[in-house]
């Protein structure tokens, strides 16, 4: 497992991958024989950027999402201990 020593190795060989990947499958069809490289390499830029501020907001979500759980938990527990305070205050 050579390939996956640094990241930078990882991410050329799967840019690698994806390029031939392409090539194999755009040559299976007539209409895209003449398609660029550069049009490839702009498509990849934006496929990515969008993947990146997908995850990015898919974060924040998970992020947002577990302080509101873990605010719930809190409000629940003072609230039982407080139920419980006041039941055996009696």
């Amino acid at each position: 497992m050579e390939w996956y020593n640094t990241s930078e190795q990882f991410v050329r060989q799967i840019n690698d991958f994806q390029r031939a990947t392409f090539e194999n499958w755009s040559s299976m069809f007539p209409g895209t024989q003449n398609f660029s490289m550069s049009s490839y390499r702009d498509n990849l830029n934006k496929a990515l950027s969008f993947q990146e501020s997908l995850l990015s907001n898919s974060l924040e979500v998970q992020a947002q999402l577990s302080r509101m759980y873990i605010d719930t938990q809190k409000q629940f527990l003072q609230g039982y201990f407080n139920i419980l305070r006041n039941w055996y205050s009696y």
